[in-house]
């Protein structure tokens, strides 16, 4: 209902800004919805902090906490077209989507800007030299239902071209 509320009482260009901000989103599991903190990166995408602070002020974006997601020693996670595999602990500033912005974003079509996920993977790889950071292309992603959730069963991609080396 919350969420209802939030679309209920957001303006046109509230709506417009959170739909273009969507394009952003690294999703590093269902539960974990970010966007990066990195201010270069954002504006080279015309994403404007004052864009984000009205997301925030919608309910959809907490940006005033800097949050720092940190990966653990071996981390795997994907999106619909990029699998990514991490060895070693890392760590990058983000902000995060709030549970409203979460369930909006379900609800949007996937337009993420894939360019702007590998630009923030190769800055953290630059920052994190010692960690190892790939990306590889998916060619599909297999899933079955399960009791009622859509599990992900297995992943295939491009191991031999890392996208972070082009």
């Amino acid at each position: 209902i919350r969420t209802l509320n939030t679309l209920r009482n957001m303006t046109k260009y509230e709506a417009e800004t959170f739909q273009k901000i969507s394009k952003f989103k690294i999703s590093l599991d269902k539960d974990k919805v970010v966007i990066t903190s990195d201010h270069k990166i954002l504006e080279k995408y015309d994403v404007r902090y004052e864009e984000l602070l009205k997301m925030e002020d919608c309910g959809l974006i907490n940006c005033r906490d800097f949050i720092a997601i940190k990966l653990d020693e071996k981390e795997d996670f994907y999106t619909d077209k990029i699998f990514i595999h991490t060895e070693g602990k890392a760590s990058m500033g983000v902000y995060t989507f709030t549970e409203s912005g979460k369930q909006l974003l379900n609800v949007l079509e996937d337009n993420t800007n894939y360019e702007y996920t590998l630009e923030v993977l190769r800055k953290l790889k630059l920052k994190n030299p010692t960690v190892l950071i790939e990306a590889f292309k998916i060619s599909s992603i297999n899933k079955q239902r399960q009791d009622g959730n859509i599990k992900t069963i297995e992943i295939i991609y491009d191991e031999e071209r890392d996208l972070l080396e082009e």
